[in-house]
């Protein structure tokens, strides 16, 4: 298995956007926000796990991309990345499989299918989505399932192997990590490689799962969420001599608005 195609580069601030929302970004408009250019990498939530394969559709109240006319289509959010990239070239755009609900991950019983899905999936983005990010959450209220005969170590790996093996630069992989998390940082230490990085869900100021998953060799994101207020970020960061970050959610527009936190993310994250 190789891993010459999978992005080594661990970026500094790493935002998701929630395409269901359609706020701050207006696809119609050519302007991109100027805090655009301070994310390294943007990654596009969610898509779902039904059936054993993705889907960007599904019920009115769940949180999916192109899913139904108050949301984004799929041609929109082409046209959004497009204007991105032609700005800002080096930014890499992830697809994020998963979520906090709605996920029927034991309809995957072939880790080797879910992944040759998942790239085909990829394909039809017109190159604008340079990888996946795998957001298996499990806890408290959530609609998502275990797999029921394939492990998580399964499942990336196939798409380790499915990505390397198409020639299309579509490489970059990131994992969650959280509190509770149904793996632990030993389980996939044999893929640590292969991973381009791992961001801890642990949003609050507890940075125990970010030193676990250094600790275990993998290249680590620590997650603020919009909870926080973009003064709270800087000395957590600073003490604890954290060098990226993950920030939730890219077009809230609730609190502080994300260039508060892309702010104070600059301000005390290393130099790259």
């Amino acid at each position: 298995m190789k891993s010459a195609t999978i992005d080594t580069k661990l970026p500094r601030i790493v935002a998701y956007w929630t395409g269901y929302e359609k706020l701050d970004f207006n696809p119609s408009e050519p302007a991109i926000p100027a805090y655009v250019q301070d994310v390294d990498v943007l990654i596009l939530a969610f898509a779902l796990v039904q059936g054993g394969t993705l889907q960007y559709t599904c019920a009115s109240d769940e949180t999916c991309l192109c899913n139904g006319p108050q949301y984004w289509t799929q041609e929109q959010i082409e046209e959004w990345l497009r204007a991105i990239k032609a700005s800002y070239p080096e930014i890499k755009v992830l697809l994020s499989i998963g979520g906090w609900a709605f996920n029927d991950w034991a309809s995957v019983t072939s880790a080797g299918d879910f992944a040759s899905n998942v790239v085909g999936k990829l394909g039809e983005w017109s190159g604008l989505v340079d990888g996946v990010d795998i957001d298996y959450e499990l806890g408290s209220g959530s609609t998502t399932s275990l797999p029921s005969s394939v492990s998580f170590h399964d499942v990336v790996s196939a798409l380790i192997k499915e990505m390397d093996g198409t020639g299309s630069g579509s490489a970059t992989l990131s994992l969650p990590y959280y509190g509770g998390s149904p793996w632990q940082p030993a389980d996939l230490v044999d893929l640590s490689d292969n991973i381009s990085f791992v961001s801890t869900m642990g949003y609050g100021q507890n940075t125990g799962d970010y030193d676990a998953l250094l600790a275990a060799g993998y290249r680590a994101v620590k997650g603020i969420s919009g909870d926080w207020t973009p003064s709270g970020v800087g000395p957590i960061f600073k003490n604890n001599n954290i060098k990226a970050g993950m920030f939730w959610n890219l077009c809230e527009n609730k609190g502080s608005p994300p260039s508060a936190y892309i702010e104070a993310l600059n301000a005390s994250l290393p130099a790259s």
